[in-house]
């Protein structure tokens, strides 16, 4: 196999580049990085480069291809957002449950599959409040 292969991951709060083989190089501003394989750049919005970063778990960064979530000891508040942004959801949480963490790998083609497995492991429930749906402890 010839050429570049890298990963890219655009939510709505930031952008991440994960370079698999190759180089690549990116520029915000005067900024510029030429990220080596194994590296991952974040750029919030409106594109603000992070400090490259070395990537010890690639699998977390690419589990989405698969339509799968990969948590370790992750904070429920990220998981939440992990879900909303994927499916674009609005699902808001109980301030109780958000520092729960959660460890797992979940297959999760859908919304409801990922959110049935959630509320069966924190024995919560999701509850309608105006225009959203609410993960609370039961």
């Amino acid at each position: 196999m010839l050429g570049t292969r890298f990963v890219v991951l655009s939510r709505k709060k930031d952008s991440q580049v994960y370079l698999k083989e190759g180089s690549v190089e990116l520029e915000s501003g005067s900024r510029r990085v030429l990220l080596k394989p194994g590296q991952l750049a974040k750029a919030s919005k409106p594109g603000n480069l992070a400090p490259i970063e070395a990537v010890s778990r690639p699998a977390h960064l690419t589990a989405w291809q698969q339509q799968r979530f990969l948590f370790d000891h992750t904070p429920v508040s990220v998981v939440i957002e992990q879900i909303n942004d994927r499916f674009n959801t609005k699902i808001g949480i109980e301030p109780s449950l958000k520092d729960r963490q959660l460890s797992g790998d979940f297959v999760a083609p859908h919304s409801q599959d990922i959110i049935h497995t959630l509320t069966y492991m924190l024995n919560a429930e999701l509850v309608a409040k105006s225009d959203s749906l609410v993960l609370t402890p039961r």
